[in-house]
């Protein structure tokens, strides 16, 4: 009878781990596709930019040019700015919940440029550069180590 509870109790509590390895490793393929997808997201932002489109009417153009998972997050983002958020703190929620370093400083590069009417096309454009070399070196350095 011991035995049997004992046994019973250690399958849950293996299945309990293995169920949470499994979620962190779900997320963690999340988080790098949209580190992936996103710089080349703040490109199309650009280009709209660079064509006249405002910032607010240039996000929902992103749902249809982005895939899957950042799509759902721009579609987030654009959700949260139809319920009545400003700009502004729709790209904090969107920060918020990505949670994704890379992100939050181009969200906050993002911000700054919006408030202060700086060149938000130029900003985007040198935050999706910077983060593509940063996934580049990272690339390099994991084969690098992956060779020994």
């Amino acid at each position: 009878m011991l035995f049997g509870l004992s046994a019973f109790v250690l399958a849950f509590i293996a299945y309990a781990l293995l169920k949470q390895w499994l979620q962190q490793k779900r997320q963690q393929r999340y988080c790098q596709a949209i580190i992936v997808q996103f710089p080349h997201a703040l490109l199309i932002l650009s280009a709209s930019l660079r064509a006249g489109v405002s910032l607010q009417a240039a996000l929902p153009q992103l749902n249809e040019a982005c895939i899957s998972p950042l799509r759902e997050e721009w579609i987030h983002l654009h959700n949260d700015q139809r319920l009545g958020l400003d700009i502004e703190q729709a790209l904090d929620h969107f920060s918020k919940r990505l949670n994704i370093p890379s992100i939050d400083t181009a969200i906050a590069m993002m911000q700054i440029a919006y408030a202060t009417g700086g060149p938000l096309a130029l900003a985007l454009e040198k935050i999706a550069h910077s983060l593509r070399n940063q996934h580049m070196i990272k690339d390099k350095l994991q084969a690098l180590t992956a060779q020994g």
